[in-house]
């Protein structure tokens, strides 16, 4: 429809006033004719929504021949149903002909029965809709009908003002009009590849003539004969390429490293164009790929203020209004991450909501709902925002001032939101069930005014929730899953509106939307392999033979398929087509578009509409591809079409290698300085032009640019720096909260084993305070901390109750079993509380794995009960308070002494003490993978609590020698023993004067080889990166003393 809307105002602009001329599609055409033949008939109204439902309801009633796996979803099953049994009727296929055809011998015995069923869901859609419904065959039926009786038409001229690709019943209403009005097509030169299977070829043999743009009413807009380069492509596209290349700038073909980048060298393509004088509305983007690219050009045109017109082929579903429907649709089971992308998208009416003091925050409620821990469920919804809401409450009432302030903010949000999401599940809780037709489009509309305030495609979503009530001529009654399907269905058949634009606007829009429209410059994006014309799949219920076969019977021609093609025709990944010497054939077998499309003929399609997009250039074409995968990094293939544009201007195949040198790979610093799209590349412009000279001039207006570049050049540079985790010269009270010695608490053996393993976590999360903000998942399993915590909860309550019971040493029997699975199975319950029904299965799944976890662990119990026996459990020091159950422990931390007066003050707990004839032995479980058996007793500091935890059983049992201690690594039944000597060791001292000095000295070094499980990636960026700097680091004398205390085993 670009043409209809741009060619009369192009006219009106250039000749003043028009009257007389009137833009039509062959549909809108056929049903202006149509009106007056159907009226009276009693016919329903009809659009692409009525085709998945009917699909829906028959494959629902006789399906089961198709052979679909029963897991298999049938909403998408329905929705490739209807295209195939939509183009058997626009195909002009009568049921009988396909039910002869699924009977012929042959067929294996899947093949006939899958076609066998197919036939008779045919004939079931066929004789819903035949004399019953207006669809498009029928309407265009009646417009051949109509076209004596439409007088307004009895002097009209009719042009076409570009190829067509038209089914066989809209073929069959253009030639009816080709009867009786005089029809021309606007010429436009083809290939002979392209032409053979072309809407051109089909209406020479109708008798339609073709016609110059200076013989037409068009005249005045005919633009100046192409460029050479231009010219060879609308000759010569996809031919075998020959003759000279051509050099003469009229075509450009760019990479750039993403979809984002390359859009980016687009519009500063365009840019550069209008600088030279080129207006807006004399450019076009045409999109092959509008569900990628139309987003990213829209934001990126409209953040630079440049005027644009999206084309309405669109479909309505990227319009705000409508997606915010569909992301409404989604939030059923109330997903927190759907939930929130709804409330924060769509234009929301909070005040009618919440009322008109309500003070609505999406990203507030966004952190709000995080830290509640919601996952999904109303339920879970209700008990997370009250708990986190009542611990706000609690917590301002301790506080005042902003702390308070704050506090109070977020019981207010929580509240809010908690409102917001009952509102929604009770809107949601509506559609549901089985109700009729007019009830679910008034729901729908209630819906909509109730959620959805505004958007420019607002009253179009309201025309098609208002016309699902027509569907009650289809069935009475229909479930929320077909309503939901059909409403899908008609958001992406119709088309998004156009949004007023004062003055020119750059013409954005998909291929079929923006035909017809000539520009002087033409920009294509998104030529990539498997993106444009991507990967062709036949179609799974009528495979391609079967088409071409079915199309052929009665000994009638096939249109197109097989015998449209020259011998020695291309294969589908071909990029030319070799034209064979062959006989002539009579012009209704040797062109034309085919009755049913198979996937070489979809193939051929899409070779025509690029052809046509290439051919809207009048001065200039702009081709490109995004070179790599923006989320994996991986390189990335032009498309065939892309290699076919540049071989044909090459004038022969081109290698991979001279393809990449007639590409030029978009770099925005060489581009002159005002064609620099934001502040940011014009700042880096400036800088690689001027080099330090204007990064210091920037960096004089600009704190922010000069931060990001002494950033930068820290990060990069061989030394560590403040900006990779090197403080110095901090304040001395700073200095002293860092300190492990010199903190007013005592460190704890797990927070030094956090610094060994990297330093910079250690800077974020024990000095910083940071919290990763993590999404709340599912729970689906024990996560491995409190799989480790369940553990260690029902060992020792197993142990302490024995003890206390005096049934010690444990034994393996019966009822001992019994009674550990018992104490599993109340943890575990708690777990597994809150967990939705259909993770059920993965439940029982965990739970089978942590009951044979304890058995074993009970049955290596008892293996050794009779050297030892348990004693106490969970002896803490430097923790205060004394623990329940009368366990020994001391209030103050233990002090090692480091040498030179200083002290290393610790505090922890020790999870078992048994006792045995010759001492005490010391036991701290651990869950996950043993370490490997290398001799490494402290691993560098990761390895540290058992060394602090003999020291402090010495002072807090000082009449009792430690004779054995280890870790006990339960589910590798594996025991790292350490002796009670490693306490006293210089290596012990020394590693940890090595660390303390480290930390003291504000050495926070970033160790990349343990990203791999920490919360705080997004801080350092991608691993690969933060290695490469560290490897430049190496020489730091700082970094090689954190890196030397790996050496202490």
């Amino acid at each position: 429809m670009a043409a209809a809307i741009e060619l009369p105002r192009r006219l009106a602009s250039v000749e003043g006033a028009l009257a007389g001329l009137y833009p039509f599609t062959v549909l809108d055409l056929a049903r202006a004719l149509a009106e007056p033949v159907l009226l009276g008939r009693g016919l329903r109204a009809w659009d692409r929504g009525h085709d998945a439902l009917h699909a829906a309801r028959l494959l629902a009633d006789g399906g089961e021949g198709l052979g679909l796996p029963p897991a298999l979803p049938r909403r998408p099953v329905a929705i490739t149903l209807a295209r195939t049994l939509r183009a058997l009727r626009q195909g002009r296929i009568p049921p009988e002909r396909m039910e002869a055809f699924s009977a012929r011998p042959g067929h294996s015995s899947g093949d006939g029965e899958r076609l066998r069923t197919l036939a008779g869901l045919y004939r079931g859609f066929h004789e819903g809709l035949e004399n019953r419904a207006a669809d498009p065959p029928t309407l265009l039926e009646a417009a051949a009908e109509g076209l004596a009786r439409a007088r307004w038409m009895a002097e009209a001229e009719v042009l076409i003002v570009d190829d067509l690709e038209l089914d066989p019943v809209e073929r069959d209403f253009v030639a009816a009009l080709a009867r009786r009005q005089p029809v021309r097509l606007l010429r436009r030169e083809l290939p002979s590849a392209l032409r053979r299977s072309s809407f051109r070829a089909w209406a020479e043999g109708q008798g339609v003539p073709e016609a110059g743009g200076d013989e037409t009413r068009l005249a005045s807009l005919s633009p100046p004969p192409p460029p050479e380069g231009l010219a060879r492509l609308r000759a010569a596209l996809f031919e075998p390429p020959a003759g000279d290349p051509v050099e003469d700038e009229s075509v450009s073909l760019v990479s750039a490293p993403g979809e984002g980048a390359e859009v980016r060298a687009l519009v500063r393509r365009l840019l550069s164009e209008a600088s030279r004088g080129v207006p807006f509305e004399e450019m076009g983007v045409v999109l092959p790929r509008p569900d990628t690219y139309a987003p990213l050009f829209t934001d990126l045109l409209e953040r630079l203020g440049v005027p644009h017109r999206l084309h309405p082929s669109l479909p309505l579903r990227f319009g705000r209004a409508a997606r915010s429907l569909l992301l409404l649709l989604r939030c059923r089971g109330l997903a927190r991450a759907a939930v929130m992308e709804f409330l924060t998208f769509a234009p929301v009416p909070f005040p009618e909501l919440l009322g008109q003091n309500a003070d609505p925050q999406p990203p507030r409620w966004d952190a709000v709902s995080r830290d509640a821990g919601v996952v999904s469920g109303l339920d879970r919804w209700i008990i997370g925002l009250r708990a986190y809401g009542e611990a706000e409450r609690e917590a301002a009432d301790r506080e005042s001032g902003k702390r308070r302030t704050a506090r109070e903010g977020h019981v207010r949000d929580a509240e809010a939101l908690l409102r917001v999401v009952e509102l929604l599940s009770a809107t949601l809780d509506t559609l549901s069930g089985s109700e009729t037709w007019a009830v679910w489009s008034g729901r729908l509309q209630t819906v909509c005014a109730q959620w959805i305030d505004s958007g420019h495609d607002r009253q179009s979503v309201l025309g098609v929730v208002a016309d699902l009530g027509g569907l009650g001529t289809v069935a009475s009654r229909a479930p929320w899953e077909e309503v939901e399907q059909v409403l899908e269905a008609r958001l992406e058949w119709e088309r998004l509106p156009l949004e007023p634009v004062e003055g020119g606007a750059v013409h954005v829009g998909a291929l079929d939307a923006m035909a017809g429209l000539p520009f002087r410059v033409v920009a294509i994006p998104g030529l990539v392999e498997g993106g444009y014309p991507g990967v062709l799949r036949p179609d799974p219920f009528l495979l391609d033979g079967e088409r071409e076969a079915l199309a052929s019977m009665n000994h009638e021609p096939p249109r197109g398929t097989s015998s449209s093609r020259a011998p020695g025709g291309a294969v589908q990944m071909s990029l030319f087509d070799e034209v064979a010497e062959a006989a002539p054939e009579p012009p209704a077998t040797r062109s034309g578009p085919p009755a049913l499309p198979t996937t070489q003929d979809r193939l051929l399609e899409a070779r025509r509409l690029f052809h046509r997009a290439v051919s809207q250039a009048t001065e200039r074409l702009v081709l490109s591809y995004p070179r790599a995968d923006a989320r994996t990094g991986r390189e990335r293939l032009p498309s065939l079409f892309f290699a076919a544009t540049a071989s044909t201007l090459a004038g022969r195949p081109l290698s991979a290698a001279d393809l990449g040198r007639r590409v030029e790979e978009d770099d925005p610093f060489e581009r002159p300085l005002d064609l620099s799209l934001d502040a940011g590349e014009r700042d880096r412009t400036r800088v690689r032009a001027g080099g330090r000279v204007a990064a210091e001039s920037i960096a004089a207006g600009s704190p922010f640019f000069k931060q990001s570049r002494l950033a930068a050049q820290a990060r990069w540079s061989g030394r560590l720096t403040r900006y990779d985790g090197y403080l110095s010269d901090l304040p001395d009270d700073v200095a002293a909260r860092i300190d492990p010695v010199r903190r007013t608490r005592a460190m704890s053996a797990s927070r030094l084993a956090v610094y060994a393993r990297c330093g910079f976590q250690y800077l974020l999360e024990h000095v910083l305070h940071l919290e990763a903000a993590l999404e709340p998942e599912e729970r689906r399993r024990i996560d491995p901390l409190e799989r480790g915590t369940l553990f260690h909860d029902v060992a020792e309550r197993f142990l302490r109750e024995r003890r206390d019971r005096g049934e010690l040493p444990v034994d393996n029997s019966p009822p001992s079993q019994a009674r550990l699975l018992e104490m599993a199975d109340e943890g575990l319950e708690r777990i597994v509380a809150g967990s939705p029904p259909r993770f059920t299965l993965l439940w029982e799944r965990e739970k089978r794995s942590f009951r044979k976890l304890a058995l074993a662990w009970l049955e290596r119990e008892t293996a050794h009960a009779r050297r030892s026996s348990p004693a106490h459990f969970e002896v803490g020091f430097g923790l205060g308070e004394a623990p329940a159950g009368g366990e020994p422990h001391d209030p103050e931390p233990i002090e090692v002494p480091l040498g030179d007066d200083r002290t290393l003050r610790v505090s922890g707990k020790i999870d078992r003490i048994d006792r045995r004839d010759e001492g005490l032995v010391l036991r701290d479980y651990k869950t996950g993978r043993a370490p490997r058996d290398d001799g490494r007793v402290f691993r560098g500091g990761r390895q540290l609590q058992i060394p602090f935890y003999i020291l402090a059983t010495e002072r807090i049992l000082p009449e009792e020698t430690v004779v054995e201690a280890f870790l006990d690594y339960v589910d590798a039944g594996r025991q790292v023993a350490f002796s009670p000597q490693v306490a006293r060791s210089s290596g012990f001292r020394d590693l940890l004067v090595s660390l303390v000095d480290l930390i003291a000295g504000g050495v926070f070094v970033q160790e990349h080889a343990a990203c791999e499980w920490c919360d705080f990636k997004p801080v350092c960026g991608p691993r690969g990166l933060l290695q490469r700097r560290q490897e430049i680091k190496r020489g730091d004398p700082r970094r090689q003393r954190y890196l030397r205390r790996r050496d202490v085993v």
